[in-house]
């Protein structure tokens, strides 16, 4: 999603982490995905309480087409919840 000018978008995977990636492309109304960086000033984080207030950055953000609208898939592959 974020490219530089005439680049192309980059970002580092382990293997478990490429194989969802994959997954999800392969899927044709996917429109686009973002590698979450955590404590980026624009990465989205969720906020969950363990005794405190913590934020949790999911590792992706997956975009698909659904009818006329787009959505947003938030996939975490390291926590099943």
């Amino acid at each position: 999603m974020y490219v530089k000018p005439g680049g192309a978008y980059t970002c580092t995977l382990n293997d478990w982490e490429a194989q969802v990636v994959k997954k999800q492309i392969a899927d044709e109304s996917v429109v686009g995905w973002l590698r979450n960086e955590p404590r980026k000033p624009w990465a989205l984080s969720l906020a969950y309480y363990d005794g405190e207030d913590k934020p949790m950055y999911p590792d992706f953000l997956v975009f698909r087409k659904a009818g006329n609208k787009v959505v947003c898939d938030i996939l975490e592959p390291h926590a099943l919840s």
